[in-house]
């Protein structure tokens, strides 16, 4: 929820979500835009809270979503969406998206995406998929985002989160999200593309983190809004 004052340090809270109250909140939208295989989207669910008594299940809404049970596979051929947006970064000097996020995927074939958006369709970030480690903490960083660049100064950027999978081999549950904050720090505007963007080869965790197992697989990613992802992706 949009904060009216800026907080001490120059950041101003643009959106949140911890998926305690109604949901989804204004500004936010949830969809599934491949109802081919049943209608299943982001729902808030009490399956598996990081904190409070709800996350949000990325298969957990929607008609279909809504009657799965806590700890079942999730759907072949999921393409669930949670997407926020237009909010504008032109007094931005810094800007990111903080978030938790739990995993358990079949590796390399479903994933779970975040990313950003200067027209709504099309999404630019990254994605992990693989077994379950756990909860995990990120900040994706909106002054560096894959392809896009620098999004400081743009007036109009949407975020999204995507859960999608193939055509087989499902695993229990896939991902879920919690405490999510949209942020920037206000300032004078940066102009946009100032800083360079991470290589994709860069930024694969192909080794476990100390004292795990199996890792998750980090990757670079690219979604499109109307148009579900080859059985491939």
């Amino acid at each position: 929820t949009p904060t009216a004052t800026p907080p001490s340090g120059g950041w101003v809270t643009i959106a949140s979500e911890d998926f305690e109250g109604l949901f989804p909140q204004s500004g936010w939208e949830a969809a599934d835009y491949d109802p081919s295989a049943g209608e299943y989207y982001w729902g808030q669910r009490s399956c598996r809270p990081h904190a409070g008594a709800n996350s949000g299940w990325s298969v957990g809404g929607g008609s279909d979503g809504l009657a799965l049970l806590c700890s079942l596979p999730y759907p072949n051929n999921a393409f669930s969406w949670l997407v926020y947006g237009p909010f504008s970064l032109a007094d931005a000097s810094a800007a990111e998206v903080q978030f938790e996020y739990w995993n358990n995927s079949e590796l390399l074939y479903d994933v779970l995406f975040w990313g950003a958006s200067l027209d709504n369709n099309d999404f630019y970030g990254y994605q992990v998929s693989g077994p379950n480690r756990g909860w995990r903490s990120e900040t994706f960083d909106l002054a560096n985002v894959q392809q896009l660049g620098d999004l400081r100064g743009q007036p109009a950027v949407w975020i999204g989160f995507v859960f999608a999978s193939d055509e087989s081999i499902a695993l229990t549950e896939g991902a879920y999200l919690d405490d999510i904050v949209l942020r920037k720090r206000v300032g004078s505007a940066a102009p946009a593309g100032q800083s360079s963007t991470p290589a994709c080869a860069d930024l694969d965790e192909a080794s476990p983190r100390a004292g795990e197992g199996a890792a998750l697989l980090r990757s670079c990613g690219h979604f499109s809004l109307r148009q579900a992802p080859p059985a491939s992706q």
